[in-house]
């Protein structure tokens, strides 16, 4: 049979979307193999000495958990706070390359993150399969604002545990539109890693299956099947996560539930936790480039007048506001934890990514009849996007972090950073 060629617009697609990852590898590249300078840099040093002492000590004595190995003595100082999986990638990283730097230790969320464009990619067909548009202006701002540009080769949990989780959520609307058994298996295969790599993703799942249950009620097929597979996903993973933290805590796990008082919403007094909700409001300002954070709060006010007005919405529409529900509520409960560390917003890129887009894509298409203005307007929203993500870079890499560069030396100094 012969194969019919692809038209123009899906080629340019594929064209426009090799770009953007070209663009994003090209961004996450700038002083990728830099010593531990910058702004959060402490958790590439964290992430040295644990990977480290998986490799020196063995497993079999750091039972797959994060625990530093002391150079005074050999022995094993335990830093119970998260789920295992993303330090023992990079001691695989570590024993496969044969080096333990900086640039190799970034190397590993910043390859994720790029996995997790193409899964975005993937995602943005499924949710817009007739809006070229809104699929490739999703990629460019995932591409190029700070929180991606940036953060995403930040050496710690978040790129490998929101590619992981990207990909389950493809499979997971694979099921929904298919009732495919093998999509909801993967779907859940890849909920569980993305559970064993960041807690946060436990909050993303969460999203997902009250969205499940809602569709449930209104008698939509295999919602029930998905309701209870996402259920029971969680619930297993969050379960094995805390067993093996408790396993090989030798059953003391009150340094997790320590960090979990300090930075958790039940810790904070109200003054405080709007203190805290201003700067991490702030924060996301920044690192989404003003502009596309704008389009975000537009589309958000939208669909929620238009759910508090009884209008049913469009899949991508309960989709991305599944998303966003999720992401909220993690950065809601650990307000005072994403005040301190912008990163703990990371989960929002996906969902808001494609919901600025589809904003953006809307004022294009209201301005029809004014084709100057609208022409003018989309070059303003470029530019001010571009402009705000290169000042945001631009300052994050000529202004070195002083905690971060003094943790990093301490680490150092006591505990073994390399194999």
């Amino acid at each position: 049979m012969e194969r019919r060629p692809a038209p123009p617009g899906a080629r340019f697609e594929i064209v426009g979307a090799w770009g953007a990852a070209l663009l994003l590898a090209a961004l996450l590249s700038i002083e990728i193999g830099a010593p531990w300078l910058y702004i959060h840099d402490d958790n590439g040093a964290w992430t040295q000495a644990v990977a480290t002492a998986h490799l020196r000590a063995g497993l079999q004595r750091t039972r797959g958990q994060d625990f530093f190995m002391r150079r005074a003595d050999g022995g094993l100082t335990p830093y119970l706070h998260h789920p295992p999986l993303y330090p023992l990638l990079e001691a695989a990283a570590y024993r496969t390359t044969g080096s333990s730097g900086p640039l190799t230790t970034r190397a590993v969320p910043a390859l994720f993150h790029l996995l997790g464009l193409a899964g975005v990619f993937v995602l943005a067909r499924r949710l817009f399969p007739s809006r070229p548009g809104v699929r490739l202006g999703a990629l460019c701002l995932y591409a190029v604002v700070p929180m991606s540009a940036f953060f995403g080769k930040v050496a710690f949990n978040e790129p490998v545990g929101l590619a992981l989780a990207v990909w389950a959520l493809v499979f997971t609307l694979l099921f929904r539109a298919t009732s495919r058994a093998g999509a909801l298996g993967a779907a859940a295969f890849l909920w569980l890693l993305a559970l064993a790599t960041s807690w946060s993703c436990a909050a993303l799942l969460f999203g997902f299956w009250l969205l499940q249950v809602w569709d449930l009620r209104c008698g939509r097929p295999g919602a029930g099947r998905a309701a209870i597979a996402l259920g029971a996903t969680g619930v297993a993973g969050l379960a094995l996560v805390l067993g093996q933290l408790a396993w090989a805590a030798g059953g003391n796990l009150a340094g997790l539930l320590q960090a979990g008082g300090a930075w958790g919403i039940a810790g904070q007094h109200a003054h405080g936790w709007l203190g805290s909700l201003g700067t991490a409001f702030d924060f996301h300002r920044i690192y989404f480039a003003n502009i596309p954070f704008a389009f975000y709060l537009v589309w958000l006010a939208a669909r929620i007048r238009a759910l508090v007005r009884g209008r049913s919405l469009t899949e991508a529409e309960r989709v991305l506001l599944a998303g966003s529900a999720g992401a909220a509520l993690w950065a809601l409960a650990f307000v005072h934890q994403v005040a301190m560390h912008a990163y703990g917003q990371f989960w929002f890129l996906p969902f808001e990514t494609l919901a600025a887009a589809d904003a953006a894509a809307a004022a294009w298409r209201s301005l029809a009849a004014r084709p100057r203005l609208r022409v003018a307007l989309a070059a303003l929203a470029v530019t001010g996007t571009v402009a705000s993500s290169a000042v945001t870079l631009q300052y994050r890499y000529t202004h070195p972090g002083g905690y971060a560069v003094s943790t990093a030396a301490a680490y150092e100094v006591r505990y073994y950073t390399h194999p």
